[in-house]
């Protein structure tokens, strides 16, 4: 995990990071392939924050996370409350599954 990077990003660029299933693409005799290659998470996720202790120990990484799909009021409360803002551990990643995290500049 690029904990560090994502640390980096934050504190230089601020925006948020979408974060969405990895699609591979493979060829075989003049043929192109995709496929999910073991993919099981497909769950796409916004991340809008880290925490870490010091030394950005990836095991001690806490990341903030955002639905993108939440369309309701902008009420602190609910999105709290209803778990569409939420802190989560390394294990929000698994470990089967493959990432594409867009980290967008500002220009």
């Amino acid at each position: 995990m690029h904990t560090a990077e994502l640390h980096k990003h934050f504190q230089l660029i601020g925006s948020p990071v979408m974060i969405v299933q990895a699609l591979i693409q493979s060829s075989y005799k003049d043929c192109v392939f995709d496929y999910t290659g073991g993919n099981v998470d497909s769950a796409s996720k916004t991340l809008i924050g880290v925490a870490s202790n010091s030394g950005h120990d990836a095991d001690r990484t806490l990341f903030l996370v955002a639905d993108p799909h939440y369309t309701g009021a902008d009420d602190e409360d609910i999105l709290i409350k209803s778990d569409y803002v939420k802190w989560h551990g390394l294990d929000l990643f698994m470990k089967d599954s493959f990432y594409n995290f867009c980290l967008p500049l500002k220009t």
